[in-house]
């Protein structure tokens, strides 16, 4: 994401956060079988559409920019910070 390029990751709870169906990446369910297939047919289908494809790219490297070192920093101080005050 970081680098401009769609991502696609399993429907694991971690990447809820910052990845959306469609919008923010591409997921596929990697508990589906078989899962080889599974993985290949979502692969087909999202490249076979290069609007989509360059138009979630665009929407998950601007997504990725809320999670730069500098920014998580800043969340951790502000975090740490309030933690001391209370």
């Amino acid at each position: 994401m970081a680098h401009g390029c769609a991502v696609l990751v399993s429907n694991l709870d971690c990447f809820g956060d910052f990845i959306r169906e469609g919008e923010t990446g591409f997921i596929f369910d990697h508990r589906a079988q078989p899962v080889a297939e599974m993985l290949r047919d979502k692969i087909d289908n999202v490249t076979s559409d290069e609007t989509l494809l360059a138009r979630v790219a665009t929407a998950g490297y601007e997504k990725s920019a809320e999670y730069s070192p500098e920014r998580v920093a800043d969340q951790f101080l502000k975090d740490f910070d309030s933690v001391i005050r209370n």
